[in-house]
């Protein structure tokens, strides 16, 4: 089966996007005693920086993929937790920043399963989105708690 090939260039833009996404989040988190999401973020980014360290392994990408899924359903169920304790903006709010994830994700698999270089974009933008995520998720615990 032909794949895409991913560049040096292209691993080191979704290694540091990984990492600005999920560890720069999960250190703050953690140094704020905030545990379920830093750990969330942090396993997430582990993950991912060590598949995009070696794209090529089968085994890496299974492992980010189960580490990624299970920390997101935890990570979006605590957070519609709390925001259901605040306010409806707030809920709102999440399940925005939620499928605005899940899009981004969609496009990257979609213009990678195409042959479309495009999916760098779409994937550093689905980083991004976790990046605010974690933000917003930072900003309602600890402001309405």
């Amino acid at each position: 089966m032909h794949q895409l090939e991913i560049t040096l260039l292209d691993q080191q833009v979704l290694k540091t996007s990984s990492f600005l996404a999920f560890i720069l989040p999960a250190i703050f988190l953690l140094f704020n005693k905030h545990y379920v999401h830093g750990l969330c973020s942090l396993l997430s980014g582990i993950g991912s920086i060590t598949y995009w360290h070696n794209p090529k392994c089968t085994t890496y990408h299974i492992i980010d993929l189960i580490i990624s899924r299970t920390c997101t359903c935890i990570y979006v169920g605590t957070t519609l937790y709390y925001a259901y304790y605040t306010s409806i903006e707030h809920i709102l709010s999440t399940i925005v920043l939620t499928l605005q994830t899940i899009y981004y994700y969609m496009k990257s698999r979609e213009a990678y399963n195409k042959f479309e270089q495009t999916w760098l974009i779409y994937h550093a933008a689905f980083h991004f989105c976790c990046f605010v995520a974690a933000c917003f998720t930072y900003y309602l615990v600890a402001t309405c708690f």
